[in-house]
């Protein structure tokens, strides 16, 4: 009788976590400290875009992590092309743009991850969105839907969540560029953010 070959633990899907800098390295070295201390997805990478900053975060942002990788634009590209350099670069399954004026919580990548997972055709997530100074106070849970004739929408501050919600996990009119997951497979398809 044969035995079965042991089962292969495979990693979790790659994340690549990327951030902007732009001459706020405290703030920069900050979110990177969050991500030392609370981080517990176990496949990521971080990359941190200084967009033209006068002082290089690299030394302090790779003395809190020394596997941060930092590209280094000559002038300030603005948020969406200094997000796009970042993407271009990263390898991962899932690309997580994140303010750097943000921490995270323990499980956070994880919960994300496994939203892809539960819907085939989610393609963008975020997060609840806390304030950073007031930690009671939500910022983002959602986007009501666009009004037909003003064309405009609002925002969820709270946690009062749309009707018929389970498990925290809704669609919504718009992610929330502070804080949000693509999938490599809708990046590829519209080529990044604009």
């Amino acid at each position: 009788m044969n035995a079965s070959p042991p089962l292969k633990n495979f990693p979790p899907p790659k994340v690549s976590i990327i951030t902007l800098n732009w001459n706020t390295p405290d703030l920069t070295c900050q979110l990177i400290d969050s991500l030392k201390s609370y981080l517990t997805y176990e496949n990521v990478e971080i990359i941190v875009v200084d967009n033209g900053s006068t002082i290089d975060p690299t030394n302090l942002v790779k003395a809190i992590i020394p596997e941060v990788l930092v590209i280094r634009n000559s002038t300030n590209l603005g948020f969406s092309k200094g997000c796009n350099i970042g993407m271009q670069v990263a390898s991962g399954d899932y690309l997580f743009l994140l303010n750097s004026d943000t921490e995270i919580t323990p499980g956070l990548l994880e919960k994300l991850v496994d939203s892809f997972k539960s819907n085939s055709e989610i393609g963008i997530v975020s997060p609840r969105v806390h304030s950073l100074t007031e930690k009671n106070k939500v910022e983002y849970t959602g986007y009501s839907s666009v009004h037909p004739i003003t064309g405009r929408s609002s925002i969820y501050h709270s946690l009062n969540l749309p009707h018929g919600v389970e498990n925290g996990l809704y669609e919504t009119q718009y992610a929330y560029g502070a804080a949000m997951m693509i999938s490599r497979q809708v990046y590829e398809q519209v080529g990044g953010i604009c």
